[in-house]
């Protein structure tokens, strides 16, 4: 049976036509979805265990965005922007993507098990079960590299060890107030060493906690959840205040700085890709 094998200078392999490919099959902006509304504890005393104890308030909110793609299988998607996965919906073979701290500037590329598909024509090779392995009409899915999350630093300086100033050691901490919404933002950039933008897919997220410091509310707590995204030719591993938190603004004693507690200290690992040459929008 005829194959293809197609490898780098340095022997790695890109294409082979004996295992089933992956390719991209569909890839656009991220559209508004809703909003999700966080609930905040008014009272000091009262048992975060109950329902009963929290309280919806329009004061935290998180507009959302959702990226859909048809006829998946097993999809991986990569992400150009900054935008956090809230979750996943599947309806059959329709799979939606929901975001938080994101735009509809952000880029989502979607990639899945190559199949029959497109017009015109193609050079598309199968198994012995006749089963597609590869098609030319679908862009193929070429891991450029790997980066991994750098470890957590220490605690805070000054006597305050709720947790680290960041959740990376050489990463940076934002608080912002959106109309007038808190979240806070720590993240990294790590080189990939390409040049153009770049797409990421992290292989799993970690969640985490963080405490209001004196520039937003002193006795704020709410989760953090962790993303990576391509930003430039960097890929950018960060957490963001959960969309819809729980968010306690009744803890035990104020908090100087933001700062972050609960970080898992096993490292996440994100690939990356080009997208020179990749069919932006595109739907198969």
């Amino acid at each position: 049976m005829a194959r293809l094998l197609v490898k780098t200078e340095d022997d790695e392999t890109i294409i082979d036509t004996d295992y089933i490919n992956y390719g991209l099959i569909a890839s656009g902006n991220l559209v508004y979805r809703e909003t999700w509304y966080g609930k905040t504890k008014p009272y000091i005393n009262s048992d975060p265990n109950l329902e009963s104890s929290w309280q919806s308030t329009t004061y935290y909110a998180d507009a959302i965005y959702e990226f859909s793609a048809e006829k998946c299988i097993a999809p991986i998607i990569y992400v150009v922007g900054q935008a956090f996965l809230e979750g996943t919906e599947r309806s059959g073979s329709r799979f939606t993507w929901l975001f938080s701290g994101a735009g509809s500037g952000v880029k989502i590329f979607v990639f899945d098990q190559m199949r029959e598909a497109g017009t015109g024509p193609a050079l598309i090779f199968r198994n012995t079960d006749n089963v597609v392995t590869f098609n030319s009409r679908q862009a193929p899915l070429n891991v450029r590299g790997s980066v991994t999350a750098p470890g957590v630093p220490g605690l805070a300086p000054e006597g305050h060890p709720r947790g680290a100033l960041a959740a990376y050691i050489g990463g940076s901490t934002m608080v912002t107030w959106e109309s007038p919404i808190f979240h806070a933002i720590t993240w990294i950039d790590m080189p990939t060493g390409l040049t153009g933008e770049v797409a990421a897919n992290i292989a799993f997220t970690r969640a985490a906690q963080v405490w209001g410091g004196t520039d937003v509310d002193p006795r704020n707590a709410h989760s953090v959840s962790e993303f990576a995204y391509g930003n430039g030719n960097n890929v950018r591993f960060a957490f963001r205040s959960v969309a819809g938190a729980y968010v306690n603004n009744q803890v035990a004693s104020n908090v100087v700085y933001t700062q972050f507690s609960n970080v898992p200290g096993i490292l996440p690992a994100a690939t990356f890709i080009s997208t020179a040459g990749l069919q932006f929008p595109f739907q198969i």
